[in-house]
């Protein structure tokens, strides 16, 4: 039994490395659980996996779901790191949703080693309560668990970034900078987004951690992402995309600048968005402001955060965590702004502010002197994570198994609807069947790119009905239904066949 007067604050390293081992084999355990439950197969997952799953399906490193160019040539795409490490992942395990989902919740584990380990070496976060929190809360939060739970790209930053955050606690060292290079080189393959964040955490940090390390860091930073850009344009002139990968960076890079009011323009290139932004910036300024406020609150552990900020400022605003509160301040205002400003904020990058806010909020709570705070840091953890795996978790118990039977019942129907010649045009929630039955399948969002010749080609319609009328406008001929499902939403697909 605990003696009285004991400090519960604070475990034996032992004891501490025992919850953080339970807490990532729950997360591990629980994703698991989640997956297929709760987020059905949708179109950023899909488009991001099918360049690693047509590879190893043996059709090259190509894709029929991108907008930007055909499906002959050599897929170029300003964030194509995930689906490097993907191809491997896949040849190792198979080809499935799960499967394709699951390279995410260990690129989340390794996350939040890192993080943990780093607090915990630097003193940072100086309780262990705190620092197992804040590991719950990291891998829990909204904005965090949707990227992994729905099967983006983003955990592979968040993955670069927390390394960085680890070796950055490291003292000056050779072997800390070269480290530090090589993580670097692979930011900007990872996605271009991260190279503005990055350098905008390090402004943030400016003022309040030691400028002659964090100029050292910057800089050796700079060398890393020039080498890894070089590197990854180099990969894309070999293969004869080069043009492709500057219509892809407009595509993306400029779709948020340039917005609807752009019309044509958005399916043109790099030229026809710069030439467009450049003679209409006042229209782009007020276009790109009217969400502002939806940045700051769309994210409910975000949130909770900033009311933990409130707690911390009333509870040692007067003590030497004061820096702690500014920085996680600017974070809160900054990250926001400065990442919506230069293209848009969605929900699946308010990560950016959620991880440092809740690493700053969790160190200010450890340098508190009070005995209650073992409670607030285990309540404030679980608040954080409610509106993000917490609702996953929920969801799939409530639901049962419904969504994830109704997957798989689709998944049955349309293999035994199909033939390894057929040339189909699916919905994103019938990929997986579809593309492991016949050579490729066209994606919705591949239609800009469809030739006659491949309109002309298709024989297979895999849609909602809803939806058949406008979708055999665009192919033309005469078309016999098949097979219809009532399936849960989005599984409830019929087949057509073209006469």
């Amino acid at each position: 039994m605990l003696s009285h007067g004991k400090d519960l604050n604070n475990w034996k390293l032992k004891h501490e490395l025992a919850v953080v081992a339970v807490i990532l084999t729950a997360f591990l355990l629980a994703c698991y659980f989640v997956t297929l439950k709760v987020t059905p197969i949708w179109l950023d997952e899909v488009t991001v996996a099918d360049p690693a799953i047509n590879f190893v399906l043996g059709n090259g490193f190509v894709s029929t779901g991108w907008q930007y160019q055909p499906k002959e040539e050599f897929w170029a795409s300003n964030a194509p790191l995930h689906q490097f490490l993907l191809v491997g992942w896949l040849e190792l395990w198979g080809v499935s949703p799960v499967v394709a989902r699951s390279i995410n919740y260990f690129y989340a584990i390794i996350m939040g080693l890192l993080i943990w380990g780093a607090c915990k070496r630097s003193g940072l976060v100086k309780t262990s309560i705190s620092r197992v929190c804040l590991l719950f809360s990291i891998l829990g939060a909204a904005g965090v668990s949707t990227n992994y739970v729905s099967g983006r790209y983003d955990p592979i930053g968040m993955l670069l970034v927390s390394m960085l955050f680890f070796l950055f606690t490291y003292p000056d060292s050779l072997k800390k900078w070269l480290t530090v290079l090589c993580v670097s080189m692979f930011l900007p393959i990872a996605g271009i987004n991260l190279l503005p964040y990055c350098f905008l955490v390090i402004g943030l940090l400016f003022f309040f951690t030691p400028k002659k390390t964090l100029l050292r860091f910057s800089f050796t930073m700079g060398i890393g992402i020039f080498i890894g850009l070089s590197v990854l344009l180099a990969i894309y002139y070999y293969n004869g995309v080069m043009g492709r990968i500057l219509e892809s960076a407009g595509g993306h890079g400029l779709s948020g600048a340039v917005g609807e009011s752009a019309g044509g323009v958005q399916a043109g290139g790099v030229g026809d968005k710069v030439n467009w932004v450049i003679s209409n910036i006042g229209i782009i300024i007020e276009n790109r402001f009217q969400n502002l406020t939806q940045w700051y609150l769309i994210n409910r552990s975000y949130l909770i955060l900033l009311a933990g900020m409130c707690y911390c400022i009333f509870m040692a605003w007067r003590s030497p965590s004061k820096n702690k509160i500014i920085v996680m301040a600017l974070f809160a205002v900054f990250v926001p702004l400065v990442m919506g400003g230069l293209r848009n904020y969605p929900f699946y990058y308010t990560w950016m502010a959620v991880i440092p806010m809740a690493i700053l909020f969790y160190a200010t709570l450890s340098e508190i002197p009070k005995h209650h705070t073992l409670f607030v840091a285990i309540i404030f953890s679980v608040v954080i994570v409610y509106p993000g795996y917490g609702r996953y978790f929920i969801k799939s118990l409530v639901n049962g198994n419904s969504l994830k039977d109704s997957y798989y019942i689709s998944f049955e129907e349309i293999k035994s609807e199909l033939k390894q010649d057929d040339k189909v045009y699916a919905s994103f929630s019938a990929y997986y069947p579809t593309v492991q039955t016949v050579d490729y399948v066209l994606l919705p969002t591949y239609k800009d790119m469809l030739t006659a010749k491949e309109k002309s080609e298709v024989n297979v319609l895999i849609v909602p009905a809803e939806k058949f009328e406008q979708e055999k406008a665009l192919f033309g001929g005469d078309w016999k239904l098949i097979k219809t499902s009532n399936l849960q939403h989005p599984y409830n697909l019929s087949i057509y066949r073209k006469i």
